[in-house]
């Protein structure tokens, strides 16, 4: 049994308040960001060029973080529109992130002739570093609830001030949040992995994409999501989503790399 007891707001001062939950995404990024540019900077892609990139990825992927937030939670939004943009009470996925972030990277190297699959690995490796971190303050604030155990054991949120549903105050919930910790883990070994081995340039962020997919999905079994078409709950679609470009990006590279042997051949 873990009981989550802090508070999730570190800070309160009036109508302004500051939460471990955006403190530690702020500091998932900007970790992610200093990795990217010095790895990129190892390898000889410009500084300068990597830092335009990564601002690029920042604001596409927060808007489809909040984006991929908003369409699953609709309903709380069509009658109050103007919630949509504030952020500050919370509503930011990150899977939407994952999407936004992929589509800006594609565009921006094809358009400034960059190796969009070499920066794309090096996203395969720092990438789970940064979802780590950000987790840790879903893991305080309690917006990635799990099922209910109905045992002795699981997370138990006791803050009134979480973002748990009241009446899971004091129960013992599936552990959503360390479960996806534990698979970013796993994503940064085998990113670590395949980087030494001689693979063709996306084939690594390609597996990133298909292996954070396929652990969303499953792990959301023990979400507290709503299913939806098909019993699957929006947040499993999504997924599907990504395991889909994270294929066709493999099934590209692969046709690519064949057609270019039987030309030489």
């Amino acid at each position: 049994m873990i009981n989550i007891t802090i508070d999730p707001f570190l800070l309160r001062w009036g109508g302004f308040s500051l939460s471990w939950h955006g403190i530690l995404i702020a500091l998932g990024v900007l970790v992610t960001y200093l990795l990217f540019i010095g790895e990129g900077d190892k390898q000889g892609l410009g500084r300068s060029e990597l830092a335009r990139l990564s601002m690029w990825m920042l604001v596409v992927g927060l808007i489809g973080a909040r984006l991929v937030s908003v369409i699953g939670d609709w309903q709380s939004y069509i009658s109050a529109p103007e919630k949509i943009i504030r952020i500050q009470g919370g509503g930011a996925s990150v899977t939407g992130a994952v999407l936004g972030g992929t589509l800006t990277l594609y565009v921006y190297a094809r358009r400034n002739r960059m190796s969009g699959g070499k920066l794309a690995d090096i996203l395969a490796i720092i990438a789970p570093v940064g979802l780590f971190i950000g987790r840790t303050g879903c893991l305080i604030m309690g917006d990635v609830p799990g099922i209910p155990t109905h045992n002795h054991w699981g997370l138990v949120y006791w803050q009134p001030t979480s973002s748990i549903p009241s009446e899971l105050i004091g129960v013992p919930t599936f552990p959503v949040p360390l479960i996806l910790q534990l698979l970013y883990i796993l994503l940064f070994g085998l990113g670590l992995w395949l980087s030494r081995k001689p693979l063709r340039a996306g084939i690594s962020f390609a597996v990133f994409l298909m292996g954070y997919a396929v652990g969303r999905f499953v792990i959301s079994f023990w979400q507290l999501d709503p299913p939806g078409f098909l019993g699957l709950s929006y947040i499993q679609w999504v997924a599907i989503a990504i395991f889909a470009i994270g294929s066709i990006v493999m099934a590209s590279i692969t046709l690519q790399q064949s057609s270019q042997y039987h030309v030489q051949k």
